[in-house]
């Protein structure tokens, strides 16, 4: 069986869950907070978050520095844009939001110095 990265996703305008497959193959969806989600995240090595408006982005459990963390990973025109999402415990909703705009906002400026807008003459 072929490996499927779990994904995060809105549910609704406030509430995202993860969806993945349990321990026997069957899907399953966790809401994002939950005793479940963190349970879920202390053994999961990445998830992808995607958000209607923000895009998505990989996120991937590291070590770093004797320190266990998550990073959020896009790539965007050839070049990868990473963000720190922070420890398990952080990983809550309102945070994966909060990075996907961080992430958004650096891939708006990012292709606002490669592509400027045309000068009007």
């Amino acid at each position: 069986m072929a490996y499927r990265t779990p994904v995060v996703g809105l549910t609704d305008r406030t509430t995202a869950h993860l969806f993945a497959a349990d321990a026997q193959g069957q899907p399953c969806a966790i809401e994002v907070g939950t005793p479940r989600w963190f349970a879920w995240l202390g053994q999961a090595p990445l998830f992808r978050y995607q958000h209607p408006e923000m895009g998505c982005f990989t996120a991937r459990r590291e070590t770093r520095r004797s320190t266990i963390a998550w990073y959020a990973y896009r790539k965007v025109c050839g070049r990868q844009l990473t963000a720190y999402l922070g420890q398990s415990e952080a990983l809550t909703a309102a945070r994966l939001l909060t990075v996907a705009q961080q992430l958004t906002l650096k891939e708006a400026t990012m292709r606002a110095v490669r592509d400027p807008p045309p000068v009007a003459s």
